[in-house]
């Protein structure tokens, strides 16, 4: 079968997140290749496209020179030959042979509490300040707020049910303003999508030149919540907290495993306000974020 009459397959048979993202280099591998016959394509032969990818990617601040689109288009081959031996409609997986470049060492790293701050006051409107403050409450990735619904809260436990990765689910506490807010009948994060969240970032950065430097995106405030959640607590919190499974697949990490108890009682001492579902705080700690409005 030839790649371009297989490649229709690829997204029936794959997941709409996953097809959503190899949809561009699918797309590059049939311009290329294509009217080959899928046991004809050899690891050259994506590895040329792969570098091709990384020439014409768009520049962005946190875009590494291409590196990440050579790195998407050499999984999305791996995908699509994957599926298609699934299928039997060829022998061998080429891309497996090609390999994926090294990402360098990430230059994310935890702003602090001021820079958060000022990411605040940069918002031009109302329902980028909610957004904000949904991501450092909670420190959701991004698919945790662009599939946030009305039916995820649990007003009683001040609780919002995040859905992400792989369609994992966690429980996680917010503030009681935060609550009110998402409850609020016009409230504009239910109809967040990608799109939109980047538009988000554009606005923040067109006012704040630091966050344009270092290319502040969405992942940088999951960043700064897991570790401000980890200075007040430890790291197997702060491991719950993230939605991390904990390291070593070993019987200690079963009895460190923290509840929604646990992460409760730590948000609630670094934000320095009472949680229903944890003990009354004593009090903020020295390293706590400043209240930050909504």
């Amino acid at each position: 079968m030839k790649l371009s009459v297989f490649l229709p397959f690829c997204y029936a048979l794959t997941n709409d997140a996953s097809a959503e993202l190899y949809h561009r280099y699918w797309v590059m591998l049939s311009e290329h290749w294509g009217d080959r016959e899928l046991n004809e394509v050899t690891p050259g032969d994506i590895k040329m496209v792969a570098k091709a990818a990384r020439r014409t990617a768009v520049s962005r601040s946190n875009s590494q020179n291409g590196l990440y689109a050579e790195q998407h288009l050499i999984a999305a081959a791996r995908k699509l030959f994957a599926l298609a031996m699934a299928e039997g409609h060829c022998s061998r997986n080429p891309a497996q042979l090609v390999e994926m470049p090294k990402r360098p060492r990430s230059p994310r790293h935890a702003i602090t509490h001021q820079q958060v701050g000022e990411l605040f006051e940069a918002c031009e409107r109302d329902e980028d300040t909610v957004a904000l403050r949904f991501m450092v409450e909670t420190g959701c990735r991004r698919e945790g707020l662009v599939n946030l619904q009305r039916k995820d809260l649990r007003p009683a436990r001040q609780t919002v049910w995040l859905d992400e990765k792989n369609s994992a689910r966690r429980e996680q506490p917010v503030s009681e303003a935060l609550m009110v807010a998402l409850m609020n009948q016009d409230c504009h994060l239910y109809d967040m999508t990608r799109r939109r969240l980047d538009g988000l970032w554009v606005r923040v950065k067109r006012n704040l030149p630091w966050a344009q430097d270092l290319g502040i995106f969405s992942h940088w405030l999951r960043h700064y919540a897991i570790t401000s959640i980890e200075s007040v607590s430890g790291y197997a919190t702060a491991a719950a907290f993230a939605g991390h499974a904990l390291g070593g697949g070993n019987a200690t990490s079963t009895y460190v495993h923290k509840s929604i108890n646990d992460v409760a009682g730590a948000w609630s001492r670094l934000w320095g306000e009472p949680h229903p579902l944890a003990p009354p705080p004593q009090g903020a700690t020295a390293d706590s974020p400043e209240r930050l409005s909504t």
